[in-house]
């Protein structure tokens, strides 16, 4: 098995459906022997240039373990869905289980927020 970090862009007129699709790609993953050490939803944020003149997007990083055939299958999966802008799948050496740097970033500014 080979662990894989990915970064979805779902459109941001669905943000209300990013938990359904996800489910939909986690059940496909568990169902095929995959394992899933990182899941991390971080919302809408603006894109770094416009895509298709749309310049924000909810973003999601998923690290998986999986094996290289079922991740052909998950990415023309995600190749094909109209509701992600962009995805980016990078193989990585080992699994990576700590909170990312993103999303340590956005809990610090919750913390910021409650303190004043």
């Amino acid at each position: 098995m080979k662990n894989y970090e990915i970064v979805l862009i779902f459109h941001p007129g669905n943000s209300n459906l990013v938990t359904n699709i996800l489910e939909k790609y986690i059940n496909f993953i568990k169902e095929n022997k995959g394992i899933i050490h990182r899941l991390e939803n971080w919302g809408r944020r603006h894109l770094s240039y416009p895509i298709k003149k749309i310049h924000k997007g909810h973003y999601v990083l998923i690290n998986i373990e999986v094996f290289k055939d079922i991740m052909k299958i998950f990415e023309s999966k995600i190749r094909f869905d109209e509701n992600i802008l962009r995805n980016l799948v990078i193989s990585v050496k080992k699994p990576i289980l700590n909170k990312s740097p993103m999303f340590l970033t956005k809990d610090s500014e919750k913390k910021i927020k409650n303190n004043k």
